[in-house]
């Protein structure tokens, strides 16, 4: 049987929930650094939403590993707003299964290190949200793993 114009409805409400979650959780990165403060990359999170950070291998190299709650999350952060500003976080390809409470995206984040120097991130992203789409609650981060490299020898040069 084919969904209702409700059940449509419904879906599309959902929907344009998720997207606009998705918009404030890339622009939350931008309002951590203005704010140079990690609070706000929590704000459309539930509060025991689940981050994992990929490639696995690289990060359980790095450590503390790659699966993170948002206060770890938040910590591992306080050190990157202190070598550069998140300038601009731009997402792509988004895709969004309002059934599921799921979405995907790619993204790019261009950093500006304190020292001048500057470079784009790319990641790709998958989200879990709660029932009506305001609040995600788990996300998978595939980071590019070389800009990361890269900040993290801005890290370790500030003595981070």
């Amino acid at each position: 049987m084919p969904p209702s114009n409700t059940d449509m409805a419904n879906l599309g409400t959902i929907k344009r929930a998720i997207e606009a979650t998705m918009r404030d959780f890339f622009l939350s990165y931008e309002d951590s650094s203005a704010a140079n403060s990690t609070s706000p990359l929590s704000r459309t999170l539930t509060p025991d939403c689940s981050r994992t950070m990929l490639p696995e291998s690289f990060f359980k190299a790095r450590g503390p590993g790659n699966a993170l709650n948002n206060a770890e999350y938040e910590q591992v952060l306080v050190g990157d707003i202190t070598v550069a500003r998140m300038k601009r976080h731009a997402m792509s390809n988004v895709v969004i299964d309002s059934e599921s409470r799921k979405s995907a995206a790619t993204s790019v984040l261009d950093l500006e290190f304190k020292d001048g120097d500057a470079t784009s991130m790319e990641l790709t992203w998958f989200f879990d949200f709660n029932e009506d789409g305001s609040a995600i609650k788990r996300v998978v981060e595939f980071v590019d793993p070389f800009a990361l490299l890269k900040l993290m020898e801005k890290r370790k040069a500030a003595g981070i």
